[in-house]
């Protein structure tokens, strides 16, 4: 996801087993975080399903425009 989206929290789509899910990422989520998408995992012996776990990886940029410069100093100045 974007560092925006992790700052600010956002939806993203996940493939499962059962299809696409829609999936709330909270605010301030950190890189390499895990969320839990209860029962949408492999399905046990007993029909129950298991949980399916997703890995955030937060897209930091390598080159920023020069419009994206000043308000990234902007948030560095304000502590963020």
């Amino acid at each position: 996801i974007k560092l925006t989206q992790a700052l600010l929290g956002t939806s993203i789509e996940v493939e499962t087993l059962n299809g696409i899910k829609s999936v709330k990422v909270p605010p301030g989520t950190q890189n390499n975080s895990k969320l839990r998408l209860k029962k949408v995992g492999i399905k046990f012996s007993s029909g129950t399903r298991g949980d399916q776990l997703v890995r955030i990886m937060i897209n930091i940029p390598k080159d920023l425009t020069e419009e994206q410069i000043p308000h990234i100093q902007f948030l560095r100045d304000t502590g963020i």
